[in-house]
């Protein structure tokens, strides 16, 4: 997972709305967004919660 993925994750889990990590991390609103749900497919991958074999 790429530093902007884990820490648009992490920020998240902490409280911060995607809007105040989109300010602090100077991105998009869709970008904080996109980050986050590659992140969540990262980590569900990597917990094997799903079939890689899914399209993407």
């Amino acid at each position: 997972m790429t530093f902007k993925k884990r820490s648009v994750m992490a920020w998240f889990l902490d409280g911060f709305s995607t809007a105040e990590i989109a300010e602090a991390m100077s991105l998009g609103q869709a970008a904080v967004l996109q980050n986050l749900s590659r992140a969540r497919r990262t980590l569900k991958q990597k917990l094997r919660l799903t079939d890689q074999s899914q399209p993407r």
